[in-house]
């Protein structure tokens, strides 16, 4: 008889049995105990959605990182990724039957393909979405729910890191730098503050990024064959929407679409503002403490730079409410460097940490993500956070 080679389960894929199933599922039980006696509501998507949804403002590890295939009948589709995308897209298919502020939870498998090195590729998350308050008092009721679901898990040690993407891009927008650019120096404040790279290694990266500018030549039948002023070039644009009509928006708007053209156009902004933006950037990575330290150094170096951010106050509003709610100063570290893979992020974001007992590595986190539904397609604009854990590290890896 031939030997057959046994099928064995995907790398990544575990099983769970006997006394780890129960183990899963009891923390399930519990961390969702949690989340109803906060006033959020159960809710269930699908495994499988159309790989477009999770490719909206998504970042590169996880569009890199998604399970896609074609169906059948012809369609993309992809393995969820996360649950974000996903509640966002129920909420706006169902948006009638629910009154705000709409508050969901969830639990399920996940799935990432995330390399060779023994990382689960299906996991459990378990998280809420709030959607309809902007106020830092509703990012503060989220940390606050963070924390107590960790709790119910038997954590007492636990900390967390909060970050504020909405003052770091409010920051380089007042800059008006080019996206490339900006790109850039938001993935390098992690690097800078870890001194991976020095202040000479940003500098270079930046200049590399760097091309001579082109002046662009722009040509219509109205208009003379020159390098245009902005004026002329939003002309133009009005031009080609009155013969193309809405198609030519695809969805968008007109002025962002032109503006947004203008602004690759100049493509480089003044020097002065490179070399300023190099110095924020080597500032910014520097900026962490205890709350209600940070948000002082932060608007005096603002200052410096003929700067006011108006997200610096949400932040301040967010460290207050923190503390009222009685959560520890000892526990929360606020550190501008902190950022997102996931562009849809507008606001507050935060890791949580056990380190105690799962040493330096995230086992959750979330945010703030105002612009989300907006770009799912909604017409009205929602404001909205939310958090997830991974719950499998927080069962199985942990220390006693």
């Amino acid at each position: 008889m031939d030997y057959i080679e046994p099928i064995k389960r995907l790398a990544g894929m575990p099983d769970r049995s006997g006394k780890e199933l129960k183990a899963l599922r009891d923390a399930v039980r519990s961390v969702s105990e949690v989340f109803a006696g906060y006033g959020y509501m159960p809710v269930d998507v699908p495994l499988l959605e159309n790989t477009e949804l999770f490719l909206v403002n998504s970042g590169e590890r996880v569009a890199s990182s998604l399970y896609s295939f074609n169906d059948p009948g012809g369609t993309n589709v992809s393995l969820r990724p996360e649950f974000t995308a996903s509640i966002a897209r129920h909420f706006l298919q169902s948006e009638n039957a629910f009154k705000l502020p709409f508050k969901a939870y969830y639990g399920g498998p996940v799935f990432r393909f995330q390399g060779s090195d023994g990382s689960l590729r299906q996991f459990t998350q378990l998280g809420v979405e709030f959607i309809g308050d902007g106020t830092p008092e509703a990012d503060g009721s989220l940390v606050e729910l963070a924390l107590s679901a960790l709790g119910s898990l038997g954590f007492r040690e636990t900390s967390l890191t909060i970050g504020h993407v909405g003052i770091i891009n409010s920051i380089y927008d007042q800059l008006t730098l080019p996206a490339r650019l900006k790109s850039y120096f938001v993935n390098s404040l992690a690097s800078l503050k870890e001194k991976a790279i020095s202040y000479d290694d940003l500098k270079n990266g930046a200049n590399s990024l760097l091309e001579p500018q082109i002046p662009t030549q722009v040509s219509s039948p109205k208009l003379p064959s020159s390098v245009l002023s902005n004026q002329d070039i939003r002309a133009v644009f009005g031009e080609l929407y009155e013969e193309l009509g809405e198609g030519f928006l695809c969805g968008r708007d007109f002025n962002d679409i032109s503006t947004n053209y203008l602004v690759k156009l100049t493509d480089i902004t003044s020097t002065k503002n490179l070399e300023k933006a190099l110095e924020l950037t080597n500032g910014i990575a520097g900026l962490k403490g205890k709350p209600g330290t940070v948000t002082r150094k932060l608007k005096a170096f603002l200052k410096e730079y003929g700067l006011s951010i108006t997200s610096v106050d949400q932040l301040a509003r967010l460290e207050d409410d923190l503390l009222k709610r009685g959560i520890k100063d000892a526990s929360l570290m606020i550190d501008l460097a902190t950022v997102r893979d996931q562009q849809y992020y507008t606001g507050m974001i935060f890791d949580l940490y056990v380190p105690q007992q799962l040493g330096a590595s995230a086992v959750g986190g979330g945010g703030r993500y105002d612009g989300l539904l907006a770009a799912l397609g909604s017409s009205k604009q929602f404001p909205a956070c939310g958090f997830a854990v991974s719950l499998e590290p927080l069962i199985f890896d942990r220390d006693g």
